[in-house]
C-alpha cells in the first residue's frame, strides 16, 4: 500500500511539474503582446546565431510559418538589400555619405554602372502561392530606394508569376535623381484576382534586364492590403559563432540614425498601437566568449551569467532607443529573450545560468519576456525524434524536424 501510494504521488508530482515547467514557458505579458495580432498589425523582428538562418531551415523560415499560423500573416518581412563586396583587385564601393549614414543597408550603383540584379543584392521577393498572406486578395509591393542629384540612373520594378509561363502583371519605369540627395518609396498595386493562387516574383528590374547607376536601393516589402491584423516576421541579425556580445556590437556600430531607419521602415506597415516583438536567440556561442560585456555595467566576464545579463540589457536599450527615436514608445515594443535549445539532461550548466540571468533581468524590464524551450520539448523527445541536426544529439543545430517543432510549440504557448 505505501508503494501504491508513493507511485501515485509520484504520478500527481510529475504531472503537476510539467504543468508548472509548460506555465514557465512563456509569460503572460508576451502572450498579450502577441494576443494584439488579432485586431492589429503585429511586426515580429528575429536575433540570433546560426540557428537563426541554418541551413535555410532555421528560426527565420520556421518561426515565422509557425507564427503565422497561429496568428495570421499580413505580408512579408523586410528584405533589405546590400552591396555585395568588391572582387578581388578592385576599390571598395564608396557609397555617398548622404545615402549611407542615414538608412540602415542599401544597394548602391554608381552613375554609369550598368547590372543584372541576382541573389547578391538581396533585390527580389518570392511569394509562393500558399502563403498566409493570401496572394489573391489586393497586393501591394513596396520599394524604399535613394535619391540623387543628378544622373541618368534608371530601373523598373516589376511583378511577374513566379512560376511558368512567367507572364509579367505589372511594371513601372523610375529615374532616382530629382535633384536632391533623399529616399523615395515606390509602390506597385495588384487588384484582388480570385484566380491567382500561384507564385509571384517581384524584383526592382525585369529579369535579364539591367539597373542603371547611379542607384541605390533599400529595402522592399509586400502586403495584402485587405489584412489589417496578423504578424510579419523578418530578420534583423543571424550569424554564425556569434554571441550577444558581438549582437550588441554590431548594433553599437551603427549611426543612430541607420537603426532608426530600421524600424522606421518595419513601422511603416504597421497599424493600430503598432506593436513590436524582438525575439533574441543566443546562449551556445556565449560560453566562447572572451571579451568583456559592453552592457550597461560592462567588464564582466565574457562566458559569464553576469555578462550574458548585461549584453542582453544593452541590447534591449539600443533596441528600444531606436524604435523610440523612429516614434515608437517602450510600452509598444516588447522583448523575447530565448536562451539556446538544450545540449543535454541535466542541461549544459551555462546554459541554465544563462536562462536563470534572462529571467533575472525580464523580471526588473516591464516589456521583456523569456521563453524556455525545454518546458516546452523535452530533451528526451528532442534525441528520439531526431530533433538534432543530422541525429547527432551533441550538435549545436537542429533538423528541420527540430526547429518546426520548438516553433510550433512556442507559437502554441503563445496562443494558449
Amino acid at each position: 500500500m505505501i508503494y501504491r501510494i508513493f507511485g501515485v504521488l509520484t504520478l500527481v508530482c510529475l504531472f503537476v511539474c510539467a504543468m508548472a515547467r509548460a506555465e514557465d514557458a512563456v509569460s503572460p505579458r508576451l502572450q498579450a503582446a502577441f494576443a494584439r495580432a488579432k485586431t492589429e498589425r503585429v511586426a515580429v523582428i528575429g536575433i540570433g546565431d546560426s540557428n537563426q538562418r541554418f541551413g535555410g531551415h532555421g528560426w527565420s523560415r520556421y518561426m515565422a510559418q509557425s507564427l503565422t499560423e497561429r496568428f495570421g500573416a499580413y505580408g512579408t518581412g523586410l528584405q533589405f538589400m546590400r552591396t555585395p563586396p568588391a572582387e578581388a583587385g578592385q576599390p571598395a564601393v564608396e557609397i555617398p555619405a548622404e545615402l549611407k549614414d542615414k538608412a540602415y543597408g542599401g544597394w548602391y550603383l554608381a552613375e554609369g554602372a550598368h547590372v543584372k540584379p541576382d541573389w547578391r543584392q538581396g533585390s527580389s521577393l518570392y511569394l509562393v502561392g500558399t502563403d498566409l498572406m493570401d496572394v489573391t486578395g489586393p497586393l501591394r509591393f513596396h520599394l524604399i530606394y535613394g535619391t540623387f542629384p543628378a544622373g541618368t540612373g534608371a530601373f523598373q520594378p516589376m511583378v511577374r508569376r513566379g512560376t511558368p509561363p512567367w507572364t509579367p502583371l505589372l511594371s513601372e519605369k523610375v529615374s532616382p535623381a530629382p535633384g536632391a540627395y533623399g529616399f523615395a518609396e515606390h509602390v506597385l498595386t495588384l487588384p484582388a484576382d480570385a484566380t491567382r493562387t500561384w507564385n509571384l516574383h517581384y524584383g526592382v528590374t525585369p529579369v535579364n534586364e539591367e539597373v542603371v547607376g547611379p542607384f541605390y536601393g533599400v529595402c522592399q516589402w509586400a502586403e495584402n492590403t485587405a489584412k489589417t491584423s496578423g504578424l510579419s516576421y523578418q530578420t534583423l541579425y543571424a550569424a554564425g559563432g556569434q554571441s550577444l556580445y558581438d549582437m550588441l556590437k554590431t548594433f553599437n556600430g551603427y549611426l543612430p540614425a541607420q537603426l532608426t531607419d530600421y524600424f522606421v521602415q518595419v513601422r511603416a506597415s504597421l497599424n493600430g498601437s503598432k506593436t513590436c516583438v524582438v525575439m533574441i536567440s543566443s546562449g551556445l556561442n556565449d560560453r566562447n566568449e572572451r571579451e568583456l560585456s559592453i552592457g550597461p555595467k560592462g567588464g564582466l566576464v565574457g562566458d559569464s551569467k553576469e555578462a550574458f545579463g548585461d549584453n542582453l540589457l544593452g541590447i534591449f536599450r539600443v533596441l528600444q532607443d531606436a524604435w523610440v527615436r523612429a516614434g515608437g514608445t517602450a510600452s509598444t515594443i516588447h522583448f523575447a529573450v530565448m536562451p539556446s535549445h538544450p545540449q543535454s539532461d541535466p542541461d549544459d550548466a551555462e546554459l541554465v545560468s544563462y536562462l536563470q540571468a534572462a529571467r533575472d533581468v525580464t523580471a526588473s524590464v516591464p516589456n521583456a519576456s523569456v521563453i524556455q524551450l525545454s518546458a516546452l520539448v523535452s530533451y528526451q523527445d528532442m534525441v528520439e525524434k531526431k530533433m538534432y541536426d543530422k541525429g547527432v544529439a551533441s550538435s549545436p543545430h537542429l533538423s528541420p524536424v527540430g526547429y518546426e517543432t520548438l516553433s510550433r510549440a512556442v507559437a502554441n504557448a503563445l496562443a494558449p
